[in-house]
């Protein structure tokens, strides 16, 4: 168990133990040779909508900069690319960056804390395999009035699912973080959630290619209560590339 605001305050007066300073890192995996199939028939030249008109979309009622892409805040270290996610609350956004976490007052986009992500997930990752974090993923539970936060390691032959579920709507409080081996190297984790699971899918990988989709599945209940009890599921080769689990 982790809490957000806490961890905040300790990096900003260097109570936490940096990562190693290292102020680059490459792409976690070479572009991968997806699965090949068939095009699909060619579509109508012309659809029933096409000489309607397009009304312009609505202005923003207001707006704000999001997180920059910057270092982790408890190190020069940074992960290239950034890729970028996050979540709106009732009255926080939650943004997650591969160096940073970030939340914000909805209302007037105001910084109200920053975490480095290896910092986050620090109590669940050895100090080795904080250098391959990367893909965050976030979703607000309105139902259940809390969030999910999803990230992963490419450790090759070992890669972690790390999944964090706050105790409360507030995601800068305390949070449930767990972690499951694959056993294999994987990437590219994709979230979804129903009233009883936590569905994480992701991509299996050989030597730079796509062999097949697994599932991490977790009792959703059980893991909002602290107890992560999670199921690994492999599909058949070659198929299941970045399916996605419906939210």
């Amino acid at each position: 168990v982790i809490n957000f605001e806490e961890l905040a305050r300790r990096e900003a007066q260097g109570l936490v133990a940096a990562s190693p300073d290292r102020t680059w890192m490459p792409r976690e995996l070479p572009p991968p040779a997806e699965p090949y199939f068939p095009p699909a028939p060619e579509a109508p030249a012309r659809r029933f909508f096409d000489d309607l008109p397009m009304p312009p979309s609505p202005a923003p009622s207001s707006s704000f900069m999001g997180l920059d892409d910057i270092a982790m805040v408890d190190s020069m270290y940074i992960v290239i690319p950034p890729d970028i996610g996050g979540a709106v609350g009732p009255t926080r956004i939650m943004e997650g960056f591969n160096n940073n976490y970030r939340i914000r007052d909805k209302a007037t986009g105001a910084t109200i804390s920053t975490v480095g992500t290896a910092t986050f997930w620090a109590p669940v990752v050895a100090a080795n395999e904080r250098l391959s974090l990367t893909d965050p993923r976030t979703i607000y539970d309105p139902y259940n009035n809390c969030w999910i936060g999803v990230m992963q390691t490419v450790t090759s032959g070992a890669g972690k699912i790390l999944v964090g579920v706050s105790q409360t709507s507030d995601p800068g409080g305390a949070w449930y973080l767990y972690s499951f081996n694959t056993a294999v190297t994987v990437d590219f984790p994709i979230l979804g959630f129903n009233k009883n699971w936590i569905s994480v899918s992701i991509n299996r990988y050989g030597v730079a290619s796509f062999q097949r989709g697994i599932n991490l599945v977790l009792d959703y209940p059980q893991a909002r209560a602290g107890v992560g009890t999670g199921t690994l599921f492999t599909h058949a080769a070659n198929t299941h590339f970045c399916s996605a689990p419906s939210v």
